[in-house]
């Protein structure tokens, strides 16, 4: 075989193992995370009330529980500014992080519930009658936490879900302000229990003013009109409208549907109705293609120096090999949510 030819077959096979390689990886691609912290940075932006009447803004803690028959529900206000959380993003968890100030005499330790301002952008703290006026979000998450000491860091459960229905507010833009209410149950419990955080005027360092900790993923969508449901998904080009919950990659074009999806690589998608727990057979076909080129390419370099019969000795191998992985592949798809 000429030294040109044998050039030409390795530059093939070079090119075509790229493009396999670019291939593999835009199908694997997976939506990213991101973390973000936020802290408590203003005197007005944490606070404590008592349900006698009055609000708290300068103080060096923030507590939560009841002090006697008289003073009990208190309950603490904290506002996280410039929260950089894209309107709509999946949050994949959020958790408030509060440093022990002191626990009651008693040393029980409440049960408390965390709460959210059900706002786009709230307002810092001023009085109490603005403090009770906020809305609050229909989600709340308890939390009782096993221990409480001084100095030392606390993370609340997951609440995510409060986060979320926040950031789905269609006013909500990233680097607005957040708002959470730390509760006691409601009621005088008929005993002293409560415990306290430090807050942004603690004498000691404002470092040790509430924590929200926060981590999202985004989806690519270039064309949306509207939706009811859930979507996890990245690189969806342009939809109409739909109804249920969608999982996959690589929408191109939807127009209506309702129901429950998993897959990847859909093309084009008029109407439907139902339930789809497979693999696109495009989605096969696609991964095949590349599986194909790259196969048949790897044995390019082999058929440059073999004979003319051990050629198609070769070739032949590579179509069963081709056939195998097809089957394969195909047997993935129909029974599991890949």
């Amino acid at each position: 075989m000429k030294r040109t030819t044998k050039i030409l077959l390795f530059s093939l096979f070079s090119l075509f193992s790229l493009i396999l390689l670019a291939s593999l990886l835009n199908v694997k691609n997976v939506n990213a995370f991101t973390t973000i912290t936020v802290q408590v940075n203003s005197s007005s932006d944490d606070c404590y009330v008592k349900r006698s009447g009055s609000t708290l803004l300068l103080n060096a803690y923030l507590p939560c529980g009841d002090f006697n028959s008289y003073d009990y529900d208190y309950e603490s206000g904290m506002r996280f500014v410039n929260v950089t959380v894209p309107q709509g993003a999946t949050i994949i968890s959020a958790y408030l992080k509060l440093k022990g100030y002191s626990i009651s005499g008693s040393y029980i330790i409440p049960t408390t519930r965390i709460i959210g301002e059900n706002s786009s952008n709230p307002s810092t703290f001023s009085t109490y009658t603005d403090y009770v006026n906020r809305p609050r979000t229909s989600i709340e998450v308890n939390w009782t936490p096993s221990s409480w000491s001084t100095n030392v860091w606390y993370t609340s459960p997951n609440i995510k879900d409060i986060i979320q229905a926040i950031v789905n507010r269609a006013d909500w833009s990233s680097g607005n302000a957040l708002v959470l209410f730390w509760q006691h149950t409601l009621g005088w419990s008929g005993t002293e229990q409560w415990i306290s955080a430090q807050s942004y005027d603690d004498p000691g360092d404002p470092a040790n003013a509430p924590i929200l900790e926060i981590t999202y993923t985004i989806s690519k969508w270039h064309s949306v009109e509207s939706w009811n449901g859930v979507l996890h998904t990245i690189g969806w080009y342009a939809v109409e409208s739909w109804f249920g919950s969608i999982v996959g990659w690589t929408w191109n074009l939807v127009e209506v549907w309702s129901g429950s999806i998993v897959g990847k690589c859909w093309s084009l998608v008029e109407t439907w109705s139902g339930v789809f727990p497979e693999l696109p057979m495009f989605y096969v076909r696609s991964v095949m293609l590349y599986v194909g080129l790259g196969g048949l390419f790897c044995f390019m370099p082999l058929l440059a120096f073999a004979g003319k019969k051990r050629s198609l000795h070769l070739l032949f191998v590579a179509f069963i090999l081709l056939f195998l992985s097809w089957a394969l592949l195909y047997t993935v798809s129909v029974t599991t949510n890949f």
